[in-house]
């Protein structure tokens, strides 16, 4: 039994069997714990949801708690009654069934009702119930091409499954025929014919059977009320919705935006269950038919209103109380803001209720039907509470940022579909509506591949299809599906997501499960993070219980963004002394997870760059080291800026795949050695929120503060050895040298303070590396490079890097040998095809191609990195935000270096792009890029200083 977190008001309690959820099922219904709400079964799957968080976590206790299945399985009772439903067997998909199962259409019939069926979960429609039989006879696939309308009352196999389509739906089952059978009427007690933990027995009759759905009911004639002139692009009747019904098929349903429509009712007196209306984007006119009070709330529309004697047009308020008279007609504009606004009338609207509600569901179909002009609403005469206030609301902004809790399926994705999940802007597609808000954006890959058994979901996960683009399930959602949810909204986030109009965007943020800790929640009473940045501002220290409880206090939200800005800016110009800055670094270390890399047969060493140009320097490095014998566990970035990105240049190789699971880089490193892969979204999540503040808070060059970034991350991937390579010049970080030097220093004293044995080189990065900057470009010069040849100072800072990375993990071997001998290039090529590269493969070609030359002959004095840098981002290699594109063939290369004599008209350099509108701003950038003159110039050296 696991059981695993859907957003903070309940879990999945995921089961090995069919049988052991219907057992547990019948346990917890039977003895139903405090404050929940829904109990929903699937094929492998319970889901418990509460009232709220503290219900949810002691229920989750209660579960966790219980005793073994077989003990709850003998000890839950089945229901004696047997459920008869009749079945004419004349299916159009009876032969294809017989021959998937070798039986006759007598023998499918004998099968059928020879067996007792046990209802084992609730499907797509309201009464649609999964029924498992007593053997595997009918186990069949689904059709290869579902059915557009499946008819009501159609009988159908699936899998393990058969079931009674309760209404016309599209649907992919094997039909074998029909049922006069109403699996479904909401006015009746119960109102599922067929409810899980139930048993059914199919019989079979000759006579043709039509199903009648239930008349609905009779219209009521508002004696007071409102009269509906017009209804906008939507209009519906809406309440707090219907919860308690997801294990019949019935969502919750309800406003969209909640908090909006609690709002208008309280505005006018109403209780917060009352029925008003949900109007999208303006257009309603209503009619007042007597007297009545009303509010509008939600979106922000300029309403106008007008009466049937001589008073004018006049502008009721929103967000206020409001006297619409008798014969008055109010109408909603269009909202510059938001999408939905809610009009409540004083009294309630008086609707007939399904299931306790009035509430109208898009996908059940429960609830009344969208309004119409000629509708006529008749308000209650019950007494209600007195008029409220509300302040003036600007209506909801035009995008929004949501918590999000990973789970229940977030291992069902690569580190990197989570990284970018929480990393981009989402746009809201027009396809969106009460059923879900559908995204557009990157794709999220899947770190497993096949099909997840239904299981239930809630209003707020966030599924995932196929085609990578995430669904947030709105009000109306179903309630089982069979996509992975990656994670779940908070429900407020859901009353800002409904307000959200196509085009807008949406971030998610990281939302942790549960409350803080408790030692958190202790420490919050003790320390004032004001004090705490009064004592770092006036050059104080702080304490290491201080600092971390600063840590998981920001993680956790209990520390704002502005109050670690101001922290941030006071550890800029006062820094962190030699023990804060290690307890520092261990508690961002200590907010996510840390790998273990124990287990492997072979010792670890990784590198850490600090990005420069052309520096490709992982590609062949990570090979080379794996070739001596230790496993490298390389986690790369992207690039951004000037500096490129290890994962965007291995992109350029067809196949390659940068995400892989926990699984896959363990058995990649024991079989191959070497592992270039993204970093999960795990590691040390305090710096990821640090990261960005410090990025638009100016103080991204405090050396504590990189120092710490830096090797949180690197200590937390568990390697053995780090060696890093520092760079220093016009194309690095760090500008300066002495500057670089302190960095380093501080990085190893880092490394060597959690464990770690750490090496830092600090390198040349005035001129750019190699002879080539970009993305694919710079892949072929690594594999020139293992083939024997490639530029000289990547040659000489491969092997020296590699000297260092071999030491440091007790390995006494020269590296220069396994490059001569091939063993390099072979470990090469290996690492690329496990995952899912061709190494052979030819490498993009960019489309445009143009040469700038040189304007003068002489000797090449110096070569400005950052400005080749720039001209290789402006070509398309780079990116200005993380979650911009790149080229794969977009890059620079050139032929002569610092040192080297040139001739004037010459090549110099030769720019790459798929764009070519982007060469003259590269152009720009190359312009002053190189000095030539009449003198020798001597080639600098790659290594100035060794750290240790």
């Amino acid at each position: 039994m696991r059981l695993l977190p859907v957003g903070d008001r309940a879990f999945l309690v995921e089961l090995p069997t069919l049988a052991a959820v219907l057992a547990l099922h019948r346990s917890l219904r039977a003895a139903r714990p405090p404050g929940v709400v829904d109990l929903v079964p699937a094929a492998r799957t319970l889901l418990v949801r509460a009232v709220d968080p503290d219900a949810a976590g002691a229920a989750r206790a209660l579960v966790a708690s219980l005793g073994s299945l077989d003990e709850l399985w003998t000890s839950s009772t089945n229901s004696s009654s047997v459920i008869p439903i009749e079945v004419v067997y004349d299916g159009e998909d009876l032969a294809d069934v017989a021959r998937l199962t070798g039986l006759s259409t007598d023998g499918i019939v004998a099968a059928h009702t020879g067996q007792l069926w046990t209802a084992a979960f609730g499907g797509f429609a309201p009464g649609f119930t999964y029924c498992i039989g007593e053997n595997h006879t009918l186990d069949v696939p689904r059709r290869a091409t579902p059915r557009t309308m499946v008819p009501a009352g159609s009988v159908g196999l699936a899998g393990e499954f058969s079931g009674v389509y309760p209404r016309a739906s599209p649907g992919g089952w094997q039909l074998i025929g029909r049922s006069p059978a109403v699996l479904w009427d909401a006015r009746r007690d119960p109102p599922a014919l067929v409810a899980p933990g139930q048993r059914v027995r199919y019989v079979a009759v000759r006579d043709a059977v039509h199903v009648t759905p239930p008349p609905p009911p009779p219209a009521q004639r508002a004696r007071r009320g409102l009269g509906v002139r017009a209804t906008g692009p939507q209009a519906l009747l809406q309440d707090a919705g219907r919860p308690g019904h997801a294990h019949l098929g019935v969502s919750e349903s309800g406003a969209a935006d909640a908090a909006a429509a609690a709002r208008a009712n309280a505005l006018v007196g109403n209780a917060p269950e009352a029925v008003l209306i949900e109007a999208l984007l303006g257009g309603l006119a209503l009619e007042a038919i007597g007297d009545q009070v009303l509010a509008v709330t939600g979106a922000d529309p300029t309403l106008f209103a007008a009466g049937t004697h001589p008073t004018g047009e006049y502008n009721p308020p929103v967000e206020r109380p409001f006297v619409l008279p008798d014969g008055h007609v109010l109408v909603l504009g269009e909202p510059a803001i938001g999408l939905r606004s809610y009009v409540a009338v004083r009294g309630g609207i008086e609707a007939p209720r399904t299931l306790g509600s009035a509430a109208t569901d898009l996908l059940s179909g429960e609830g009344p039907p969208p309004l119409r002009p000629g509708d006529a609403l008749a308000v209650g005469d019950r007494a209600a509470g007195a008029l409220g206030s509300a302040p003036a609301a600007s209506g909801p902004p035009g995008d929004v940022t949501l918590n999000l809790r990973l789970g229940p399926r977030d291992d069902w994705f690569t580190w990197d579909a989570v990284a970018a999940l929480f990393a981009q802007r989402w746009t809201v597609t027009p396809a969106s509506n009460r059923v879900g808000v559908r995204l557009a954006g990157e794709p999220l890959a899947r770190a497993r591949e096949g099909e997840l058994a239904s299981e239930p979901t809630v209003a707020g996960a966030v599924q995932v299809p196929a085609d990578g683009l995430p669904v947030v399930f709105g009000r109306d959602h179903p309630v089982t599906g069979g996509y992975p949810v990656i994670g779940v909204v908070d429900a407020a986030g859901l009353d800002a997501l409904a307000q959200v109009r196509p085009g807008g965007t949406v971030r998610f943020v990281r939302a942790e499960w549960g409350r803080p800790p408790p030692a958190i929640l202790a420490a919050m009473s003790t320390f004032d993070v004001v004090d705490l940045i009064r004592t770092k501002r006036d050059g104080g220290d702080l304490s290491d219980d201080e600092i971390r409880w600063l840590i998981d206090a920001y993680t956790d939200g209990a520390v704002g963004d502005e109050q670690m800005a101001a922290m941030a800016m006071a550890i800029f110009f006062n820094g962190l002394d030699a023990r804060e800055l290690p307890t520092w670094t261990q508690a961002m270390i200590d907010t996510g997870e840390r790998m273990d890399f124990s287990t492997l047969s072979r010792p670890t060493a990784d590198k850490h760059s600090t990005g420069g140009v052309g520096d490709k320097i992982t590609l062949p490095l990570a090979p080379l080291v794996a070739a001596c014998g230790v496993a490298v566990p390389q986690l790369s970035g992207r690039g951004l800026g000037h500096t490129g990105g290890t994962l965007d240049k291995l992109e350029a190789v067809p196949g390659w795949r940068a995400a892989l699971s926990n699984e896959e880089m363990m058995r990649q490193l024991e079989e191959v050695g070497a592992v270039i892969c993204a970093a999960g979204s795990g590691l040390a999540p305090a710096d990821k929120k640090l990261y960005a503040l410090r990025d638009v808070t100016g103080t991204v060059e405090a050396i504590p503060l990189i120092a710490s970034s830096i090797m949180s991350k690197k200590i937390a991937e568990g390697t053995g050895a780090l060696v890093l390579d520092v760079k220093t010049g016009a194309g690095a970080f760090m500008k300066t040298f002495d500057r670089s030097v302190e960095l380093a220093r501080t990085m190893v004293d880092l490394g060597k303070a959690a464990g770690v044995n750490t090496v830092a080189l600090v390198t040349n990065m005035e001129s750019p590396l190699g002879r080539s900057a970009g993305n694919a470009v710079e892949v072929a010069e690594s594999v020139e490079v293992l083939a024997g040849g490639g530029p000289a100072d990547v040659v000489e800072l491969s092997l020296a890097l590699a000297r260092e990375m071999l030491a440091a993990a007790g390995v006494d071997t020269d590296p220069a040998e396994a490059l001569a001998s091939g063993k390099a290039m072979d470990t090469w090529k290996a690492m690329i095809r496990a995952q899912g590269g061709d190494p052979d493969a030819p490498l993009p070609a960019p489309r445009e191609v143009e040469v700038v030359t040189a304007p003068a002959s002489g000797v090449i004095q110096s070569m400005d990195a950052f400005a080749v840098g720039i001209a290789a981002w402006r070509l398309g290699a780079g990116r200005a935000r993380k979650e911009d594109p790149v080229q794969a063939a977009a890059g620079v290369t050139w032929a002569a270096g610092v040192g080297d004599p040139v001739t004037a008209g010459q090549p110099l350099f030769a720019l790459h792009t798929d764009t070519p509108e982007r060469f003259d701003r590269a152009k720009e950038a190359l312009a002053d890029a190189v000095v030539i003159g009449p003198d020798a110039a001597a080639t600098p050296p790659v290594v100035l200083e060794r750290i240790v």
